[in-house]
């Protein structure tokens, strides 16, 4: 007999429903004493559950149709509470499901499968099995571990309130998951898993991915041959994109190529590929650029309007590899190339973004130019030429290079009367940008992240124009072009028509004698608001030497001398006034001046430790120079101190003899940091020597100076 059946017998026969209560709940409390659970449902549609030892159903076999409301087991204690509250459908129907007959078996299928029309709201005990919810089960779970009483009644008033909602789907129109899993797809079978499992699920898959790519990213940062940064992205960076023959020096494998060909060259390229390639033109150029992003990215450490560097060659990419050592080797940060195996790689120029083309082959240049790509030729200069790599410099020309070539045309076509008539009209009208004008808009806006750092005095970049105007014919319009542009110029040449080559050629600064100072002043101040003795002979020394480093650096070997005095030795420094605006003491003052050169040298010299550029200190002597004009001598005592100068004080050639030597003499080479007299190295006093002292002075004087903020 069917469940339908089953229980609309129960409505017509109340006679009986007490009887049949009792004998229920006698045989559930013997199968609770045995440890079989009774079946709450009978339809033939769904098979039994698997039980666990205990009788209970495991949680992976339960239907849709399980009336459990928490998908795990529950507990003995839970299944008693339950049932003394709620009153099931009667046991001796569901306790015959196993051993009904197998005639019994067809009977209660062929009633099964008759269709019954949709039954109005059922009463508690016997309202269908309804679909189990994630989120009431996690809920309810909860109550019933706190409290199994107050969850049996909370159950009561819940099925209380379903009386309210339209009719639900009878039982027989029921399926189980194994009958529904072959009716619906396995996207069907995820839907039935709860919502917020799923949920947790994917939180933990993400904190997973998390923390792998955090980990990923502490070994790149910790790993030495990964310590070198990021690229920048090319749409936000200034992309200049180098030839190999301008970065390196290819010359053997180019003659190679031209005497004996292609195959030959490549065999040379592999078989030297360990050999590391000399720097080229454009070399330096290159470290420039590199020393620009370093500071960039020390001010502005999530910088990403920077410089990337685009190595691009037309060789095959075999010679790559000797390409990639060579990068490696000179600590080139280049991360992108282009090798494109004997065809011209001006047509990828676009492609890689390019503000910049440099190469040594002048025809891929103007091959370059003719594509609206900014290049520029790279020539090999004089082997005693210095070069600086810790400052970009680049020096523009005007017509047909910063401007248009329209005022060319004009000069080789009339003269330049005519030209000059014609600048001087069209004055007040900018000139028409040329090739290289969107290169000096990048190089500007660089520029302008030092300035907002109060980086001006110590930018890296430093732009020229170099023209063969005149200034007083034609110049005016040439910076007011500039002007209107928002552009700005570090140095303007106009050379009138001189030859270029002698103002590119940077002379070499091989010693620099910092000998300036100024003795017993009355008190006084510079035009920066300084002690005029602490100003002059300390400050004056610091800025001019910091701001020459980069020529004596890439000059070296190159040294540095400072003239201090044997009076330091009376002198002290007071960090409270270093201004002498609390007291001054003109002996005092200049003493404590040369004590500051000393401790300057001292910390110099740590600094520039490695880089080849040695700096020392010497005490000159007393000298006989109008350095003392500020002392005042009575007119009866002059007499008598000229002859004592006469007789004991140095003259100018030979106080200046331990500069000499200091500069000069092949017996101090490689010696920095000392203090020497009399062409001969002196100890110092401990007040000398203090390291904290000389620390804290550079700090303070790199801020006075304007060098930091």
């Amino acid at each position: 007999m069917s469940q339908t059946s089953l229980k609309q017998k129960k409505k017509n026969d109340t006679g009986s429903k007490n009887s049949k209560d009792s004998i229920d709940t006698e045989k559930r409390k013997d199968s609770e004493k045995s440890g079989v659970r009774l079946s709450t449902q009978e339809s033939q549609e769904s098979p039994l559950p698997k039980t666990d030892s205990r009788g209970y159903v495991v949680r992976n076999q339960w239907s849709r149709t399980s009336r459990s409301p928490s998908t795990r087991a529950p507990s003995v204690d839970e299944t008693r509470s339950k049932s003394a509250s709620l009153k099931l459908p009667t046991s001796s129907t569901t306790s015959r499901t196993s051993s009904t007959s197998p005639s019994q078996q067809d009977s209660q299928k062929e009633l099964s499968e008759q269709p019954s029309p949709p039954t109005p709201p059922m009463p508690l005990d016997s309202s269908p099995p309804t679909p189990p919810e994630s989120y009431s089960q996690s809920r309810r779970s909860s109550k019933m571990q706190e409290n199994p009483e107050a969850w049996a009644h909370g159950i009561a008033r819940d099925s209380m309130q379903l009386r309210e909602y339209p009719p639900r789907t009878p039982p027989t129109e029921w399926k189980s998951y194994a009958q529904r899993r072959t009716t619906y797809s396995t996207q069907l079978d995820r839907d039935c898993l709860s919502e917020l499992p799923r949920q947790q699920q994917l939180e933990e898959e993400e904190e997973e991915d998390e923390a792998y790519w955090a980990s990923v990213r502490t070994l790149y940062e910790k790993t030495p041959s990964c310590s070198r940064p990021r690229p920048p992205k090319p749409k936000h960076a200034i992309t200049i994109a180098v030839s190999s023959r301008a970065l390196f020096n290819m010359v053997d494998g180019r003659k190679i190529f031209e005497e004996e060909g292609l195959e030959k060259y490549m065999e040379y390229q592999l078989t030297n590929e360990n050999v590391i390639l000399t720097p080229g033109p454009a070399f330096r150029f290159v470290k420039a650029l590199q020393h620009v992003n370093a500071r960039l990215r020390e001010l502005y450490p999530n910088e990403q309007d920077l410089f990337d560097i685009v190595l691009m060659t037309n060789n095959h990419a075999q010679v790559g590899v000797r390409l990639i050592n060579s990068v490696n080797h000179y600590g080139l940060l280049i991360d992108r190339f282009c090798l494109t195996g004997g065809k011209s790689p001006i047509g990828y120029l676009k492609a890689y973004l390019t503000n910049l083309y440099l190469s040594a082959d002048s025809e891929k240049v103007q091959e370059a130019i003719q594509e609206g790509i900014a290049s520029a030729t790279m020539f090999d200069g004089a082997k005693d030429m210095a070069y600086c790599d810790t400052q970009l410099r680049v020096a523009f020309d005007g017509d047909a290079v910063l401007f248009s070539d329209e005022s060319e045309h004009i000069t080789k076509e009339h003269g330049l009367d005519k030209f000059f008539q014609h600048e001087a009209l069209f004055e007040n009208k900018p000139l028409a940008q040329g090739p290289l004008k969107g290169f000096l808009e990048d190089l500007g806006r660089l520029q302008k992240k030092f300035y907002a750092k109060d980086e001006r005095l110590l930018c890296p970049i430093r732009t020229y124009l170099v023209t063969a105007r005149s200034a007083a014919s034609s110049g005016a319009r040439v910076l007011k072009t500039l002007r209107r542009w928002g552009l700005e110029i570090d140095e303007a040449l106009f050379l009138a028509g001189a030859p270029k080559g002698p103002i590119l050629e940077e002379p070499r600064l091989d010693v620099l004698i910092n000998n300036a100072g100024i003795f017993q002043c009355p008190y006084m101040k510079t035009e920066d608001g300084f002690e005029m003795q602490f100003g002059v002979n300390h400050l004056g020394h610091f800025l001019l030497t910091n701001l020459l480093l980069g020529l004596l650096k890439s000059s070296a070997p190159s040294r540095i001398v400072v003239v201090s005095s044997k009076l330091y030795k009376y002198g002290d420094i007071n960090f409270e006034d270093l201004n002498s605006e609390q007291s001054y003491n003109k002996s005092f003052c200049y003493s404590r001046s040369k004590l500051a050169n000393i401790l300057f040298t001292r910390e110099l010299a740590r600094r520039l430790e490695g880089t080849n550029v040695t700096v020392n200190v010497l005490h000159p002597g007393i000298v006989r120079t109008n350095l003392g004009r500020h002392i005042h001598i009575p007119l009866l005592v002059k007499p008598l101190f000229n002859l004592v100068s006469w007789a004991f004080f140095k003259t100018p050639v030979e106080g200046a003899q331990t500069s000499v030597y200091l500069a000069s003499s092949p017996e101090v080479e490689g010696v920095s940091g000392k203090y020497f007299g009399d062409c001969k190295e002196e100890a110092l006093l401990p007040k000398a020597m203090d390291e904290s002292v000389t620390r804290k002075l550079w700090d303070i004087s790199e801020v006075m100076v304007g060098i930091l903020k």
